[in-house]
């Protein structure tokens, strides 16, 4: 849920979840492979977004019925 509020680095969001680097960058490359993100590069960085843009609805939703369980 990080990139909810818009893009965000690898090493943003490897401060943000006290995740090393290097495993930031796997999830985050294997979560783009699958076609939920959007990268953007800006030597020497790359930007990360989500790329569908209603999966926070989506998210929201689940936790929703995940509650109600």
């Amino acid at each position: 849920r990080l990139l909810f509020t818009g893009e965000k680095t690898v090493k943003e969001i490897s401060k943000l979840t006290q995740m090393s680097v290097s495993l930031a960058s796997r999830h985050l490359k294997m979560l783009h492979d699958l076609g939920f993100l959007n990268v953007r590069v800006k030597f020497p960085n790359k930007f990360y977004s989500l790329k569908i843009k209603d999966l926070k609805g989506l998210l929201d939703a689940y936790d929703k019925v995940i509650g109600k369980l």
